[in-house]
């Protein structure tokens, strides 16, 4: 996704929600192209935070600066990437740009798999991969997605993109990751209601 232009991010509007959630508005900027995202902040699972408290603990004895670097990275995706959607299904902003990449928003998430026992990271997972197969219906060529169908892309294409599609490079690996995302989180779960 690296390109020519200088890509900008800037977080503004802060604002806290009577549910005690913070909202922020992120702004996009790509050459002279910007664009918004709106996100709410998503609690950590407590599975998670046991997890990540638990291996922080035995990497710390051994490896104190790993340690520290595990621990802010470990629920990055859930802090900064996930975004919700009305239908149940999960975004996931893979870097500086406003798009959903297939295989990055799996390799993205593919950590969480064992911790799928916990009904709170399953529903992400699983939403996650609702995701992924909503957007290869839409167009199996593309391996970027916006999060709704905006127009939003990174270059003019021949013929023109749907208003999903943020970019359309097929890559055999774009459509593989999502199958691999599905059958660990089956392979883990055992639930088929995604298949």
């Amino acid at each position: 996704h690296s390109s020519p232009q200088t890509i900008q991010l800037f977080k503004s509007n802060y604002k806290r929600k009577s549910s005690g959630n913070i909202r922020r508005k992120y702004r996009l900027r790509c050459g002279e192209r910007t664009f918004f995202i709106r996100r709410k902040d998503m609690e950590i699972p407590k599975i998670v935070k046991e997890h990540i408290e638990k291996n922080y603990e035995i990497i710390k004895k051994s490896r104190p600066k790993l340690a520290e670097l595990y621990k802010n990275c470990y629920p990055n995706t859930i802090e900064t990437a996930l975004v919700p959607q009305e239908d149940g299904s999960y975004f996931v902003l893979t870097g500086d740009i406003p798009a959903m990449w297939l295989r990055d928003s799996t390799a993205e998430v593919s950590h969480y798999i064992p911790l799928c026992h916990d009904d709170e990271v399953k529903d992400i997972i699983k939403g996650v991969i609702k995701r992924q197969f909503m957007y290869i219906a839409i167009e199996p060529y593309s391996n970027s997605f916006n999060e709704e169908a905006n127009n939003n892309h990174y270059e003019e294409d021949i013929p023109a993109n749907d208003p999903w599609v943020w970019e359309r490079k097929y890559e055999v690996d774009s459509l593989c990751y999502p199958f691999r995302l599905l059958y660990l989180y089956w392979k883990e779960t055992g639930d088929n209601s995604l298949l």
